[in-house]
């Protein structure tokens, strides 16, 4: 080992003072660590993400393309084991590894609105990662044969090497919660990278390398290694350094549109979609929220051949809606339509509204719906048997214009003379002043309501109201073929609980005083934890 790298024992007589075991055991900690995090963000932490919620391939695809993988790479590995060359072979493959475990995440990320590249994610990821490991550690245990007269499995026993090492390690896998699905792939690829550029200076030092033999693969290496740290620091356009802690479970997908920020996480076998930081819905309950948001109107309409839905264009709403096949027309009203041309592409989106935002009876208009409400020409507009008015909470001002006289007015007018609206209103029972508000709002449109509540499992129990220009009775008859709607379930949605009635006196919300502001944000304040 005389000419053993800088930084590295010789057997000058050194070797007592430097550990000459010790680069052998970091190195081979370091593969370790980099070869079984590839694997598990590959071959389970992305697949149970993306494919367990549904909507796109089975989950089993990405476990066979894992075995077939690794299978494939430990047959290639060992049918040229005596071809020689095993310590470029080694960091070449290496190389190999880092970058589709770097590009794993966002592959997975940029395909979850394309059918295509999410079915292709599903296998390539997970079967080009574990066919580059398990080459590289098949080869690794030849390429690094001569380390086994060091005792290297003698260093990790040491009691503060030990602890340190274990101490670190926990500390990168905490810090991958923190960091987000992209951050932690990209810092996977930079580990691996870091191995295959250690690679040739560990073969030197094991004599089993000619010393200064000139090779391309330490400039491979640096270039996998830049590129997973460039992926690392630019995938903060897609999501924010801070934006992972602000949500308990990981984000599959997210996009700023021109009007909202969309963010979808992946928790517990099932989806929640985010807008504005605010939960809109989850694969847990959206089957309540919108049974409750529609059929009841549906249910009193007088007719149902043109309907309209101001808000979110997720699908979810319209997939109710055209169980009617007597509904022929059914206008989409969103102020950003990132989230429905989303629900145009998205497997899991497409799966769970069932192709609703395809129909040909659906058709979707990127404007705010206040804006488009005053929007009137001498051709009148058409008059719609029943709207569906599912907007943010009035979280801020701006929200807040939605819930004003002005725009329960101009609903009104757009309303036929038999039509029906149903208006998202809130908390009952945690904002019980805000609820309250809201239908006081609508009676100053003028319209009749008529109130009622749906127990929502993340939601908790939700308000809605009916609104018309006829006073209209309580629905007795609910849809056959639905999930949690049935004709006893529909008639306890009007039992009114005594305990959310608002303990204080309303007035309506206009555009120029919006007491429903200040309102919400102290009863959220209130229920805050």
């Amino acid at each position: 080992m005389a000419d053993a790298p800088r930084g590295y024992a010789t057997d000058s007589g050194l070797v007592e003072a430097k550990d000459a075991a010790a680069p052998v055991f970091y190195y081979a900690a370091l593969l370790a660590a980099g070869s079984v995090a590839a694997i598990w963000e590959t071959a389970v932490r992305q697949p149970s993400m993306y494919l367990d919620p549904g909507g796109g391939p089975p989950r089993y695809i990405a476990t066979l393309a894992t075995l077939a993988g690794a299978a494939l790479g430990w047959f290639v590995s060992v049918r040229r084991r005596r071809a020689g060359g095993q310590h470029d072979r080694l960091a070449w493959l290496l190389v190999a590894a880092s970058l589709p475990a770097g590009a794993s995440a966002p592959l997975w990320f940029l395909a979850f609105r394309e059918p295509i590249l999410f079915c292709l994610a599903a296998v390539l990821a997970p079967a080009a990662t574990a066919a580059a490991v398990a080459a590289a550690l098949v080869t690794a245990r030849h390429a690094l044969q001569p380390a086994a007269a060091l005792d290297v499995f003698g260093q990790a026993l040491r009691p503060l090497r030990l602890v340190a090492s274990l101490t670190v390690l926990a500390a990168l896998a905490a810090s991958t919660t923190l960091l987000g699905l992209i951050r932690s792939a990209c810092l996977v690829g930079m580990a691996l990278a870091v191995c295959a550029m250690w690679t040739p200076t560990l073969c030197t030092f094991l004599g089993t390398r000619r010393p200064h033999a000139r090779t391309s693969v330490a400039h491979a290496a640096l270039v996998a290694l830049v590129g997973n740290a460039a992926a690392f620091v630019a995938s903060a356009r897609w999501v924010g350094l801070s934006e992972p802690l602000a949500f308990v479970h990981d984000i599959a997908f997210a996009h700023t549109g021109r009007a909202q920020r969309l963010v979808i996480t992946s928790g517990q076998k099932g989806f929640a979609l985010f807008l504005d930081g605010q939960l809109k819905v989850s694969t847990v309950d959206e089957q309540r929220y919108y049974e409750a948001l529609v059929h009841p109107a549906m249910a009193v309409a007088s007719y149902r051949e043109r309907v309209a839905v101001l808000g979110a264009g997720d699908g979810f709403a319209e997939r109710e809606i055209l169980r009617y096949p007597d509904v022929r027309h059914v206008t989409v009203v969103v102020a950003d339509r990132t989230l429905a041309d989303l629900a145009r592409r998205s497997p899991w989106l497409r799966a769970r509204s069932h192709d609703s935002m395809l129909s040909p009876r659906v058709h979707v208009i990127e404007e705010e719906p206040i804006v488009w409400l005053m929007q009137e020409t001498e051709a009148a507009e058409p008059e719609f048997d029943v709207v569906v008015v599912d907007l943010p909470d009035p979280r801020s001002y701006v929200e807040a214009k939605s819930y004003s006289r002005y725009f329960y007015r101009r609903l009104a007018r757009r309303l036929a003379p038999g039509g029906i609206a149903s208006v998202q209103a809130t908390s009952a029972f945690r904002s019980p002043t805000t609820f309250a508000t809201i239908e006081a709002t609508i009676r100053e449109a003028p319209l009749f309501t008529l109130t009622y509540r749906a127990p929502i499992s993340l939601l908790g129990e939700w308000g809605f109201v009916l609104a018309s220009r006829r006073q209209v009775e309580p629905p007795r008859i609910a849809p056959a073929g639905l999930t949690f709607l049935d004709d006893a379930s529909m008639a306890q949605l009007f039992q009114v609980a005594s305990d959310t009635h608002p303990t204080q006196a309303v007035e309506a919300n206009t555009l120029y005083r919006a007491p429903i502001v200040e309102i919400f944000a102290r009863e959220q304040h209130a229920q805050a934890p």
